[in-house]
C-alpha cells in the first residue's frame, strides 16, 4: 500500500496534467524564422541575384516578382492568421 501511495505521488510530481495555460511553440514557425534570418543575410549581400520572397514581402528585391508575368504576381505568400497556409 505504501508503494502504491508513493507511486501515485511520484507520478503526480513528475507528470503534471495542467496543459491549459501552457504555450506551445510551433516548431515550423521557429524553423521558418531561423531560415529567414539566414536567408536575408544572403539576400542583402547579393540583392540582384536573390530575392527575399515571403521572408520580407516589402523588400526591394521582390519588385520584379510583384510585377509578375502578364499581370499576375509571381510572389505567392498565403497567410492564415499570420501563419502560412497550404492550398
Amino acid at each position: 500500500m505504501k508503494i502504491l501511495f508513493l507511486f501515485i505521488i511520484t507520478a503526480l510530481l513528475l507528470f503534471p496534467k495542467e496543459t491549459q495555460n501552457q504555450i506551445v511553440e510551433d516548431p515550423y514557425k521557429l524553423e521558418w524564422e531561423q531560415f529567414c534570418k539566414i536567408w536575408m543575410s544572403y539576400v542583402n549581400k547579393y540583392p540582384k541575384a536573390m530575392h527575399a520572397g515571403c521572408c520580407e514581402i516589402d523588400h526591394p528585391s521582390n519588385n520584379i516578382l510583384k510585377e509578375g508575368y502578364k499581370g499576375e504576381s509571381l510572389l505567392l505568400c498565403d497567410y492564415c492568421d499570420g501563419e502560412f497556409c497550404c492550398g
